[in-house]
C-alpha cells in the first residue's frame, strides 16, 4: 500500500507522493514570482508556497522512515543502501546488476567514470588509508564543468568526499584536472560489484535532502526555513547560512544550495526553469548556447494544425 512508508526498493510510498506533491507547489509557486515563461495561468503564489511548506512538512515531520544520511559516501554506497540501512532516498529508479537486459541493470556509472583506464579510489576521499575501490572505467560522457567545481567552498564535503579528483592504477596515483578532458568525476554513481557494463546504480528521484530545501524555500527566511538548509550545510561542513536574509536572498541562497547539494541528479534544470535564470546562468556563467526549447519544447505543428484552439 502507498501508505506504508517503504514497501520496496524503487517502490512509490506515502513520502514519496507527498514530496513529489512539494515540489510541485513549489515550482509553480517560484515559476509565477520568477516570471518564468508559461506561468501566466498560475493563481496566488503565496497560496502554493504554503502548500509546499505543508507537503513537505510531512515528509519531515509525518513519519520516521526517511532522514538524513550522516556520512555523505554512504547515501550512495549499494551494499547498504540494497539493504534499505540508507534512510536519504525517498523515491528512485532500482535496477539490479543481476538483470538480463538494460533497464533491469544500469550503466549509469559509465557516463560519469572517465574512460582514461580501471581506477582505484578510497572510500573516503579524505581519508586515504580508508577502504579501497576498483570502480572500472566508463565512456566519460557527462563532465563536471569547471564553473561547478570551483563554485563549491574547498571545505565542502560535497566536493571533498563525493568529487573524485585522483585515482590510483597499478599503484600509480593519477591527478585529475578539471581543465583537461579527464576531469573530476562524481561518485555518487559507482558500483565496485559492476558485472561488466551492469552495474546497480539507482537514479535517485527524492531525496530526504531534496525535501528539505524544498521546505526551506517555500518558508523563506523564518526560523524553520533557516534550520532546514543548516542541516544540510551542517553536514557538509560548511557552518549556517548568513543570518538576517531577506526573502529574495535566502531563496536564492537555498536554490544555490540545491545545485550543490544535488548536483549530477537531474535537478539542475527544472530549478533553471523555475527561476527564470536559464540565460543568467548558462548563457552568462557557462558561455552555452541554448534554443527557444529552453524552457518548453515547442507543440508539434501537427497538434496546432489538428487543434485550432491550441496556442
Amino acid at each position: 500500500m502507498i501508505t506504508q512508508p517503504r514497501i520496496s526498493e524503487g517502490r512509490a510510498n506515502q513520502p514519496a507522493a507527498e514530496g513529489l506533491l512539494a515540489k510541485v507547489y513549489l515550482h509553480l509557486a517560484s515559476s509565477k514570482v520568477s516570471g518564468s515563461p508559461g506561468y501566466d495561468f498560475v493563481p496566488n503564489p503565496d497560496e502554493l508556497y504554503a502548500q509546499a511548506k505543508s507537503y513537505a512538512e510531512k515528509v519531515i515531520a509525518g513519519q520516521s522512515t526517511f532522514a538524513l544520511t550522516p556520512a555523505l559516501p554512504d547515501i550512495f554506497n549499494i551494499d547498504i543502501y540494497k539493504k534499505a540501512a540508507v534512510t536519504e532516498h525517498i523515491f528512485d529508479a532500482a535496477v539490479d546488476r543481476s538483470g538480463d537486459r538494460e533497464g533491469s541493470f544500469s550503466k549509469l556509472p559509465n557516463m560519469f567514470l572517465p574512460a582514461d583506464r580501471p581506477m582505484t579510489i578510497a572510500y573516503n576521499q579524505l581519508k586515504p588509508d580508508s577502504a579501497k575501490m576498483d570502480i572500472g572505467q566508463g565512456w566519460g560522457h557527462f563532465r563536471t564543468e569547471s564553473g561547478v567545481y570551483f563554485s563549491y567552498a574547498d571545505n565542502d564535503r560535497r566536493k571533498t568526499q563525493l568529487i573524485v579528483s585522483s585515482y590510483t592504477n597499478n599503484g600509480q596515483t593519477y591527478q585529475l584536472d578539471i581543465s583537461s578532458s579527464s576531469r573530476p568525476f562524481t561518485r555518487k554513481f559507482i558500483d565496485p560489484a559492476r558485472i561488466g557494463d551492469a552495474t546497480s546504480a539507482n537514479s535517485p528521484i527524492i531525496r530526504y535532502s531534496d525535501i528539505l530545501l524544498t521546505y526551506a524555500e517555500a518558508c523563506g527566511p523564518t526560523a524553520d526555513g533557516y534550520a532546514a538548509v543548516n542541516k544540510i550545510r551542517g553536514r557538509a561542513g560548511i557552518g549556517d547560512l548568513q543570518p538576517g536574509l531577506n526573502i529574495v536572498t535566502f531563496r536564492n541562497a537555498v536554490i544555490q544550495e540545491r545545485a550543490w547539494e544535488l548536483a549530477f541528479e537531474g535537478n539542475r534544470l527544472f530549478d533553471l526553469r523555475r527561476t527564470n535564470t536559464m540565460e543568467k546562468v548558462l548563457v552568462q556563467q557557462y558561455g552555452k548556447v541554448i534554443t527557444s526549447g529552453a524552457y518548453f519544447f515547442p507543440i508539434p505543428q501537427r497538434e496546432l494544425d489538428t487543434n485550432p484552439l491550441m496556442k
